[in-house]
């Protein structure tokens, strides 16, 4: 038996440490003849860090985290539940589920998607059940894609900032990744000309047998929050025309959109132009938005060519995609009268608890004055239920040395950027405060907080940020907060 596990920790060298048995999921390439980028690395070393035994918190209570991507503790969207128990309590269970969903299920899809303005494709044929796929969660949609459009070598642009443990998957396949900030002086939005310059210049320098492949565009935008709705409808059409000159695929990954604060102008897919239909990959998921992330689920509009390949690989790793997750996805993007009122109410309590929790970060680090006045009043009482009397005006008055970002006021979803340059140089104990790893084990280590670096993230700047969730408890962000604070006003 020794033996064969011996073959297992040679493939995978990071076995051979017992103490990684008890950490997280390692994002490292299975087997030792690959290495990530530079980039791709950094992100890499902040999740080794993170998983080393000091830094290892699920069973220590009395650290704070920020580095969740769970959604807020909230009530599922019951039409999801309805309907996944319309399935339970029916008779159909002894059967397998069709891969991709029945034709009546992908069709009630289509309709949603119609009912966004997705509805035809470059030649005018009209979307259909055909344009439609189930997968496990727009992660899984990712992975599968990444196989079907590209091949070794290949070249994925990706913006930067971004959600780091994307960047992993396409470099685990041998396809680069390559970074295009988005910068404070276009308001963290993609400017089209310098990614057509980029696009460019990959593509004179790489083999020939290689090219870049696709854009991810995350809209709305995780970790910014900014959203692009109609008021960036040109500058959408744009990108998806720079992608579709270079025979680019976009991958319009929209799984927050139902967190857009304006619910008016939620963000814009990009398929709703019939002419970038083709060349546009839409993902829509259950996970951030109805309180499902523990279903998750996700859904893929494209041609339906592609659709077609997606079905077979889903064939060829798992056979058939959960009925339960395809019950829950078609109770949550449907046209019916009675889920669309649903919805309105549901959504509309969603975006004010997430308006609110992140004014008291903000009320925290700037100052109660700073919160918009309309929301003053809610804020500070939710922050008073939480702290000492005596402790209320030392929460309220702000933090000299953190601040956000310029131009980075969130608009959607449910994190935010602060940035920490202010200490870079200070000292705690006999450590220096130089760089973002420093920043995370001195959060951790005297404000017993949990972070993810700016380097974890792609931060185009040279600046000491992280990345927080504000959806979790009013008690752990202002305690957390205040050890912060208090960790600060200790530095040297």
């Amino acid at each position: 038996m020794k033996k064969l596990y011996e073959r297992i920790m040679n493939k995978n060298s990071y076995l051979k440490e017992k103490s990684s048995l008890e950490t997280l999921p390692s994002v490292d390439i299975i087997g030792e003849n690959f290495a990530f980028s530079e980039k791709v690395k950094k992100i890499q070393e902040y999740y080794k860090i993170k998983s080393q035994p000091e830094f290892f918190t699920f069973n220590k209570s009395d650290y704070y985290s920020f580095t969740s991507g769970d959604p807020i503790k909230y009530k599922p969207f019951k039409p999801a539940i309805d309907k996944m128990n319309e399935v339970l309590n029916g008779n159909n269970l002894f059967e397998y589920p069709q891969t991709a969903g029945t034709i009546e299920d992908r069709t009630i899809v289509a309709e949603y998607c119609k009912s966004l303005n997705i509805s035809k494709n470059e030649d005018g044929e009209e979307l259909s059940y055909q344009n439609i796929v189930f997968t496990a969660s727009t992660t899984h949609a990712f992975s599968i894609l990444l196989e079907l459009i590209a091949n070794p070598g290949d070249v994925i642009i990706v913006p930067e900032p971004n959600y780091g443990l994307f960047d992993f998957m396409p470099e685990r396949l041998g396809i680069k990744i390559v970074s295009i900030p988005l910068k404070k002086e276009n308001d963290y939005l993609i400017n089209i000309e310098e990614l057509s310059n980029l696009i460019e210049n990959i593509n004179n320098s790489i083999e020939k047998k290689n090219r870049v492949i696709a854009y991810l565009n995350l809209n709305p935008h995780n970790p910014t929050g900014k959203v692009m709705g109609t008021n960036e409808k040109e500058l959408l059409y744009e990108l998806g025309s720079c992608c579709k000159k270079y025979d680019m695929f976009i991958i319009d990954d929209m799984v927050y959109r139902d967190l857009t604060y304006d619910i008016s102008d939620m963000a814009l897919p990009i398929a709703t132009n019939d002419y970038l239909f083709d060349n546009t990959i839409t993902l829509f998921g259950l996970s951030k938005s109805f309180g499902l992330a523990g279903i998750r689920g996700g859904v893929v509009v494209a041609n339906k060519y592609l659709i077609k390949s997606m079905q077979d690989k889903i064939f060829h790793i798992m056979d058939s995609m959960s009925i339960l997750t395809i019950a829950a996805l078609t109770g949550t993007f449907n046209t019916n009268k009675k889920r669309n009122d649903y919805y309105q109410s549901y959504i509309t309590e969603l975006i004010e608890e997430y308006k609110i929790k992140y004014l008291i970060i903000k009320a925290i680090v700037d100052g109660i004055d700073c919160v918009d006045k309309k929301y003053q009043k809610k804020v500070k009482e939710r922050i008073m239920k939480c702290v000492d009397k005596n402790e209320v005006d030392f929460v309220l008055s702000g933090v000299s040395l953190i601040n956000f970002p310029e131009n980075l006021e969130p608009e959607s979803g449910f994190f935010t950027i602060l940035n920490f340059t202010k200490i870079r140089g200070m000292k705690y104990e006999d450590n220096v405060i130089q760089d973002d790893i420093d920043l995370f084990k001195f959060l951790f280590n005297k404000a017993h907080t949990k972070v993810i670096p700016g380097s974890a993230i792609m931060w185009p700047y040279d600046e000491l940020v992280v990345r927080l969730t504000f959806a979790i408890d009013d008690k752990s962000i202002i305690s957390a907060l205040i050890l912060i604070k208090k960790a600060i006003e200790e530095l040297k």
